[in-house]
């Protein structure tokens, strides 16, 4: 067989793998959830966490929004540093349940305090249900990469 037959039928087989595997329910199964923040690092979004206020962003120690809903941040407010607490700077779950307005859309969580290092975006009505597989990003900043649970140390209204 020649080169250019085997590169042709390698190709073929390709072409109907993909059509089959594009054809299956697990397919239809992986599309993102809505409500799902739209950052790179998304994951597994199972359902909103409950017991937020409107205009808030709020967080929990517990994944999946259990345990103590104990980060709550008015929209209006902007926290140059995180306090070290059981529950500040310690959470699991997070989700932005602000309203709509100028400037604080989205709630920007740092990696260090003074909005400093790397971050993560969380926009109006996203939520995060286990931070461990949540990363923080940007490009050549402390904590790129880094799980986001536990580690945040500020945030930012943008």
């Amino acid at each position: 067989m020649t080169l250019k037959r085997r590169i042709t039928a390698v190709l073929a087989t390709i072409i109907v793998l993909i059509t089959i595997g594009l054809a299956t329910p697990s397919a239809a199964s992986a599309a993102v959830t809505p409500h799902a923040a739209s950052s790179s690092s998304v994951v597994q979004p199972a359902g909103k966490p409950t017991g937020c206020p409107a205009g808030f962003f709020c967080g929990w120690v517990g994944t999946n929004g259990n345990g103590s809903n104990c980060a709550d941040i008015p929209y209006y407010f902007n926290a140059i540093t995180w306090v070290s607490s059981a529950c500040w700077g310690h959470i699991a779950t997070a989700f932005n349940n602000s309203t709509a307005c100028s400037g604080c859309d989205t709630i920007r969580l740092y990696y260090l305090p003074n909005y400093a290092g790397a971050w993560n975006d969380l926009g109006r009505g996203d939520y995060y249900l286990d931070m461990s597989k949540n990363k923080f990003e940007g490009v050549g900043l402390q904590g790129v990469g880094t799980p986001m649970k536990d580690n945040i140390r500020s945030s930012k209204w943008h």
